[in-house]
C-alpha cells in the first residue's frame, strides 16, 4: 500500500521529475524501481507508469522497458548502451566474437549480459541475460571474454585463429582472482573451459588460483 500521508500524485510528480531530467534514456522499470523508488508499492508504481505513458512522457519499448520521450526514437544503439554502458554489462557469445573480430558476421540476434535486468528478457533481436556481477570493469570483461571463447571452441565453434593469437595477451593481462571468483559464481562453464583458461594464464606466467576457485565456487555445466 502507499504509505499514509503520501498520495499517488506526489509519487507521480517525483517520477515525472526524474524523467524530465533524463530525456532520451531507456528505463527498465523493474530494475530502476528497486534502485530509485523502492518506497513505491508495485501496483502504485505500475499505475503511475501507465499514466505517464498515456500522457506521452514515456513510450513502452517492450514489457517493462520504456523510453523517456524527447521527440526522437528509441534505437537499438540506445538500448544496448543502457544495458551495457557505464560498466553495466557486456556482449557475449557470437555477438562478442564479432566485436572482437574473431568472426566476420554473427547472426541477427545480439546477446548481452547485464546487471540492469531482474530476469532474462528479449527486446526485439536483443537477448539479455541477467548477471549478478555488480560492475563490469575491464578485467571482468577480459576474463569473461576468454572464458566465452574457450567455451565456444569447446562446443565445436570456430574463430579466426590469427586474430585470437593477436588479442589473447590483452585478454589475460590484469587477471584477478577476486574477479574470476565472482564471474564463475554467476555463469556456468565446463571444467575443460576453465582448464584451458588456467593453462593460458600459466603459459603467460600469471599467478592464479583458477582451479581451486572453480572447484570451490564454480557453477558446473
Amino acid at each position: 500500500m502507499t504509505p499514509k500521508g503520501v498520495s499517488i500524485m506526489n509519487y507521480t510528480e517525483t517520477i515525472r521529475n526524474y524523467f524530465e531530467n533524463h530525456n532520451c534514456e531507456v528505463y527498465d522499470s523493474a530494475f530502476e524501481r528497486d534502485k530509485l523508488f523502492p518506497m513505491i508499492e508495485p501496483n502504485t508504481y505500475g499505475r503511475i507508469l501507465l499514466r505517464l505513458e498515456k500522457d506521452n512522457t514515456i513510450t513502452c519499448v517492450s514489457k517493462g522497458v520504456y523510453y523517456i520521450n524527447d521527440g526522437a526514437e528509441c534505437t537499438q544503439e540506445k538500448l544496448l548502451n543502457y544495458y551495457t554502458g557505464n560498466y553495466s554489462g557486456m556482449y557475449i557469445c557470437k555477438s562478442l566474437f564479432e566485436k572482437l573480430g574473431l568472426i566476420k558476421k554473427a547472426d541477427d540476434t545480439i546477446t548481452i549480459l547485464s546487471r540492469k535486468v531482474k530476469n532474462n528478457k528479449n527486446i526485439g533481436n536483443i537477448k539479455i541475460e541477467k548477471s549478478d556481477i555488480s560492475i563490469f570493469m575491464d578485467y571482468e570483461i577480459n576474463i569473461f571474454s576468454f572464458l566465452e571463447i574457450f567455451e565456444h571452441l569447446r562446443d565445436g565453434g570456430t574463430v579466426d585463429t590469427n586474430k585470437l593469437i593477436e588479442i589473447a595477451p590483452g585478454l589475460i593481462r590484469n587477471y584477478r582472482d577476486d574477479s574470476f571468483t565472482e564471474i564463475i559464481k554467476s555463469r556456468k562453464y565446463h571444467h575443460s573451459t576453465i582448464l584451458k583458461y588456467k593453462n593460458s594464464l600459466d603459459s603467460a606466467n600469471i599467478k592464479n588460483n583458477v582451479l581451486k576457485i572453480f572447484e570451490k565456487c564454480g557453477k558446473y555445466e
